[in-house]
């Protein structure tokens, strides 16, 4: 039925190498030139940064018309942080992050995401999508584990 929305759930984990608060100081330290770690060309801007939000706008360009959204990551200290998106996509998300510490220096990421599919469009296979989003998760720890090693 032409217009009718799907709603796809997807799960991820990343073990890193690293503390606890360390990761979760990283992960949640939003900075608007943060596509650099994983080669984006979109662009953020930080609309606003508290110790308990932050609201984002990011935009890039699809098929020559402008795309955007804007994020807005609720942080839940010590471990924990989620998120929502709205704009002019195709597709709506959020997601919940959690960190569960497996030693001294080494902390699980897990993650769940809900992504609302609008009409028409096209819904990937769920290991497309989770393929692409570890593959994205990878670069990130990449830069994480560098930072961490650079801090002791």
């Amino acid at each position: 039925m032409p217009g009718k929305s799907k709603t796809q759930t997807y799960h991820l984990s990343k073990i890193i190498e690293a503390p606890l608060p360390f990761v979760y100081d990283w992960c949640t330290d939003f900075r608007e030139d943060d596509g650099k770690l994983t080669g984006s060309t979109r662009e953020r801007k930080i609309l606003e940064k508290t110790q308990t939000r932050v609201i984002s706008t990011q935009s890039y360009m699809e098929k020559g018309k402008e795309v955007g959204y804007v994020s807005i990551v609720t942080l839940k200290p010590p471990n924990a942080w989620h998120l929502d998106t709205a704009g002019n996509v195709r597709e709506q998300e959020t997601g919940d992050y959690k960190l569960i510490r497996l030693g001294k220096n080494r902390t699980r990421l897990d993650m769940v995401f809900q992504v609302e599919y609008g009409g028409g469009a096209r819904v990937p296979s769920k290991k497309w999508w989770e393929d692409d989003s570890h593959k994205f998760w990878d670069k990130l720890i990449v830069a994480l584990m560098s930072d961490y090693a650079k801090s002791n």
